[in-house]
């Protein structure tokens, strides 16, 4: 519930933008700039406030290399300037597994 509350600004803001002409800029970036202010911000003050902290690598690994798939992936899709239904349901496909 908690990651669906932080997400959800993103959400609204990326479908709004995405309504407009030239939003779709706004768009991508406001995805991509939350996704990095995660994993390098967030992620830096609690190691910093925590002290030490024990992460499982197994997880941390999995996590960082979706991220850079799913990052690759839209980079690609910016590329080809066209997103369609099937690269919609493979991203969802994505986020389910």
């Amino acid at each position: 519930m908690i990651a669906f509350g932080n997400e959800a600004s993103d959400v609204i803001t990326t479908l709004v933008a995405s309504g407009e002409s030239d939003g779709i800029e706004f768009a991508y970036g406001a995805i991509v700039g939350s996704g990095l202010f995660v994993y390098s911000c967030v992620f830096s003050f609690v190691v910093i406030f925590a002290g030490k902290v024990k992460v499982n690598r197994e997880n941390f690994i999995r996590d960082i290399s979706v991220y850079i798939g799913a990052f690759s992936i839209l980079l690609i899709f910016s590329a080809i300037k066209e997103i369609n239904i099937y690269m919609s349901i493979g991203f969802f496909l994505i986020w389910v597994v």
